[in-house]
């Protein structure tokens, strides 16, 4: 009755002429529930166009209607959906002007009314646009010719209105999660227009149409850069410090890993792939170049000419998704565009000619570029032909190179490189070998017997992954010259050589690169055929200086008994006749029995000592090794150790007896590997073992952080003697200490210059833990700014630090999931940021009902790390500690923080965007709706979970008020 009552209404405003004052008066009266609103505008609307030319008189009286608030844009623009007769040319063409207006008017101007009704307006308006071209398409109506290209041409000029401006698209959106199933029939009319207008003269048209109109089903955020590197920015410091960290404590990291980190940080940064991989190789010559002199040398030739060909090759294969086991399926297209990088990245890097030049003097004027380009040649990273016109330019530059008088001189780099080669001969050689030959063998070892050139041997190991092969091979070898039943004097001695060789060899190699590193792979079949080596690694040698080892020695007693009285008579070991696994098990037992003789006054200390004496002459250095191990663990396990300290003095000193013996091969060689070994073992007890010792006093650590933070200003980046010092400060005052002084830094600064500075330099020293270092950011130093002190929160330095905290977060969120792959091995380091977490609290229930784009791991990724670990449960904390600080404070730095926090996280890595998204409750999402729509509506829904209604409304009418 309403809707005819509706119809006579207007059949009779129209007859008589009324005013739009008028009529509205009278509609007003007929209009008594919301629905209502929508059967005026049907009517209108379909009187409106219902003959061969439009309605002028009802066209302004919907005109007046909208302006007055009568009718919403979402009834009109529904009613405008149900026209079907597009075959009378005027009226149709009046339907679309009308459909323009009203769109324009959504798109420009706040709106006040329902905006769920606009989003299934305008989806229902969407569909109808696509019907009408396919209709016409189909030739539907009596159209032909120019006439049906017009109706075409305006159906799309609507959509791309519809489907591009900010407010349409984004309502769209939020009516495509609301109505899944209905958007469906869109995409199966997309895919029908595009079949059938294959051969229509406007199909450029109707294809960038569809094109507009399919991008709506893509609600995903492009990640942008957390902060920039100026363009005038010659260095990157947080790449500096994971290359340089990856060198000095000898991580070993995964390649796969290194890439993974580096990518992460190119994406923080905004950086280039070109500008990615300068940046590296810059790293690496600089690590390379101030390494002159200090025991990484070996470690940075390897980085340098071994690591980072490998780093490329895992870079190219992820940045252009290539499989190495499907070949045919690599993009052609990524792959030339990362060759083009790679030779922009080698061209810029022509521009360090001082540093090139310094470096190729200092390894007696070899051209490091070069050898470092043929790598990638082998690779097939670069082409000859470019490796060639690299050299040619290279060597122009090098003419008038001055003559480098500086005696200090860096490792060959050709060794470390032949080094690779013969690796894996060796560890062929040890494996295949029985053993019978060992004098051959002696002569294979004689070749790496000094230390620096053993130490290249196993940096280039490390490269190529062969350190624990290498390591096993040894420990075989050591074994299988520890007895012989039958052998002549000098077969004796040369056993006697390879297995001290062999020990202290593998026990150089554990003092590197750490225990489980180096023999962590060792498969042992049984406990009664573990080697005498390995089962001395794991009795004596431990990842602290004062652990004590669960296992214990088992020396056999009456063997124990049997060499005491040989220890006191000073008879010689007849080495043809021992056992060296007998006597490095039983000896050390046999002088601490000694020792408690002598303590409890039945033998003189000089009778020890002269025991220590026969142990030098006439043993191996690994089995004084091995008293020296049992004699330093008694010292630490008594309280008067002076007479343990005595013994352990006598045996580190070098024997004269066996220098002076022809028979006694490379024993000077030998000697400085047992050096080097025995002072990982007593540094904590001989003066002249004792690493430099940290002042314990944090104050003045306190001083030194700022004066190396000066340094590193000055300098320009951190190298090994800054990062050194950092460390030692780091090690001093702990996470919270460390970071609250460097925190301090930051706020001290007063130019944007020097903030960003200070923060490139918190955010590399970051790396010495960059999850405790994280968690300690968001515990304790960002609330601190919250309860007490506002004023570091307001810009700049408040936005310089919101930076810094999602940057750290991202590396860290990334650090742990790459450590759940076993990609990363987990950190040595305890976390003192887990002790006060109550990992057993209820954990509130966090709103995700259904996912966007952007939600949704990238393939082969974790989908993200469970609520119990301590990141997340910190960072729970800290976003309640956000949503309380939003309640009590309308605006002010703290409000500014928070929506930059907040925004630059769901603009980073999708990893960050998911594990931030999730801990944002629903209130507070509430309050954030404005200014992340007023920023995009993409970022807006980002941050909400579309699969809640209440959620879509609260976007939707944030979108439609802006």
């Amino acid at each position: 009755q309403n809707s005819a009552d509706l119809k006579h209404l207007v059949i009779t405003s129209w007859k008589e002429r009324w005013s739009e004052k008028k009529w509205s008066i009278h509609v007003k009266k007929l209009m008594t529930s919301p629905s209502d609103m929508l059967h005026v505008s049907d009517v209108l609307v379909s009187q409106s166009f219902i003959g061969s030319s439009p309605n002028a008189l009802l066209l302004r009286y919907i005109s007046y209607a909208l302006e007055c608030g009568l009718l919403s844009y979402a009834s009109v623009i529904t009613a405008v959906s149900k026209h079907e007769d597009l075959s009378k040319i005027e009226s149709t063409k009046a339907v679309y002007g009308l459909l323009k207006d009203c769109l324009q008017v959504v798109c420009k101007t706040r709106l006040m009314e329902d905006a769920m009704e606009l989003c299934f307006s305008l989806r229902m308006v969407l569909k109808w646009l696509l019907q009408n071209i396919e209709q016409c398409l189909k030739r539907v109506w009596d159209m032909y010719g120019s006439t049906a290209e017009e109706i075409i041409k305006l159906n799309c000029d609507i959509l791309k209105l519809i489907a591009t401006k900010p407010r349409t698209s984004g309502l769209l959106i939020i009516a495509r999660f609301a109505e899944g199933g209905v958007w469906s029939h869109i995409e199966t009319d997309l895919a029908v227009i595009k079949n059938s207008s294959g051969q229509h003269p406007l199909h450029s048209e109707i294809s960038a149409s569809c094109h507009h109109v399919s991008q709506l089903s893509k609600c995903s955020i492009s990640p942008k850069p957390v902060y920039k590197l100026p363009v005038s920015s010659t260095l990157c410091q947080s790449i500096m410090s994971l290359i340089l960290l990856e060198v000095e404590e000898r991580k070993l990291t995964n390649i796969e890993a290194i890439v993974q980190q580096l990518i992460l940080l190119c994406n923080i940064h905004g950086l280039s792939t070109s500008n990615l991989i300068y940046h590296l190789i810059q790293t690496c010559f600089m690590g390379y170049l101030d390494s002159r002199g200090n025991d990484l040398e070996q470690e940075w030739c390897a980085m340098v000419f071994l690591r980072l060909p490998k780093i490329m090759v895992q870079l190219k294969a992820q940045l252009t998704g290539s499989d190495f086991e499907s070949p045919s399926k690599l993009s052609s297209k990524k792959i030339a565009q990362f060759g083009v990088d790679l030779q922009e990245a080698l061209k810029m890097l022509l521009k360090l000619d001082s540093l090139l030049d310094t470096i190729d003097q200092i390894c007696d004027g070899i051209n490091c570029l070069k050898l470092l380009t043929e790598q990638f040649v082998k690779r097939e990273l670069i082409t000859d032909a470019y490796h060639q016109d690299l050299q040619n330019i290279r060597c122009s530059m090098i003419e008038n190179m001055p003559v480098n008088n500086v005696k200090e001189r860096c490792l060959n780099p050709v060794i470390i490189l032949k080094a690779e080669n013969n690796i894996d001969q060796l560890v062929k050689l040890l494996s295949s070998t029985d053993f019978s030959e060992p004098e051959r063998l002696l002569n294979t070892f004689a070749g790496m017997m000094s230390i620096r050139s053993f130490s290249a041997l196993i940096a280039a190991a490390t490269t190529t992954g062969q350190l624990p092969a290498f390591a096993n091979a040894l420990i075989d070898c050591n074994d299988a010259m520890k007895s012989c039943p039958a052998e002549t004097s000098k077969n004796a001695q040369i056993r006697a050589v390879l297995f001290d060789i062999t020990f202290l060899m593998v026990c150089y190699m554990i003092k590197l690169y750490g225990k489980e590193t180096t023999v962590g792979s060792y498969i042992v079949r049984s406990k009664e055929e573990t080697p005498i080596l390995l089962q001395w690694i794991n009795i004596w040698w431990t990842d602290k200086i004062t652990q004590i080892s669960t296992l214990k020695s088992e020396p056999e007693p009456n063997r124990v008994e049997n060499l005491i009285p040989v220890l006191r008579s000073s008879q010689e070991f007849k080495l043809s006749m021992t056992k060296w696994n007998d006597i490095c098990m039983n000896l050390p037992q046999s002088m601490i029995e000694l020792l408690t003789a002598r303590q409890k006054g039945i033998i003189s200390i000089t009778e020890v000592v002269r025991a220590c004496t026969l142990i030098k002459d006439g043993c191996p250095l690994s089995v004084t090794l091995s008293v020296m191990a049992a004699v330093a663990r008694c010292a630490r396990l008594v309280v008067s150790r002076n007479d343990h300290i005595q013994v352990l003095s006598a045996l580190t000193e070098k024997s004269p007896t066996q220098v002076q013996s022809l028979s006694n091969m490379m024993y000077n060689e030998r000697f400085v590997f047992f050096q080097s070994v025995s002072s990982s073992i007593m540094s904590d007890l001989l003066p002249e073992f004792e690493p430099k010792t940290l002042n314990l006093d944090k104050t003045l650590h306190c001083t030194l952080l700022k004066q190396t933070f000066i340094e590193a200003n000055q300098v320009g980046w951190i190298n090994h003697a800054i990062i050194t010092k950092f460390l030692d400060c780091y090690n001093m005052l702990g996470v919270c200490g460390f970071m609250r002084q460097t925190l301090n830094q930051i706020l001290k600064e007063t130019h944007l210059c020097g903030i960003t500075n200070a923060v490139d330099i918190v955010f590399a020293v970051m790396r010495f833990d960059i999850v405790s270092t994280t968690m300690y950011l968001l515990k304790y130093g960002l609330p601190t700014f919250f309860k007490t002190n506002s004023r570091p929160l307001a810009a700049p330095i408040g936005s310089a630090i919101a930076k810094l905290t999602v940057a750290s977060l991202d590396i860290a969120l990334n650090e742990i999931t790459l450590q759940q792959k076993s990609l990363l091995p987990k950190s040595r380091k305890q976390n003192p940021m887990l002790q006060n977490i109550v990992f057993d609290k209820q954990q509130k229930v966090r709103r995700l009902f259904s996912q966007t784009e952007h939600d949704l791991p990238p393939p082969g990724s974790t989908p993200g790390l469970p609520a119990e670990d301590p990141l997340i449960q910190v960072l729970s904390d800290f976003m309640d500690l956000l949503w309380n600080s939003m309640e009590s404070n309308e605006g002010g730095p703290q409000a500014d923080f928070i929506f930059k926090f907040i925004k630059l996280s769901l603009e980073s890595s999708s990893l960050l965007s998911r594990t931030v998204k999730l801990h944002i409750p629903v209130p507070m999402l509430s309050k954030l709706r404005y200014p992340l729509a007023k920023d995009s509506h993409v970022l807006l829904f980002a941050a909400s979970d579309m699969g809640n209604e209440e959620i879509r409304k609260l976007a939707a009418h944030a979108i439609c008020v802006l």
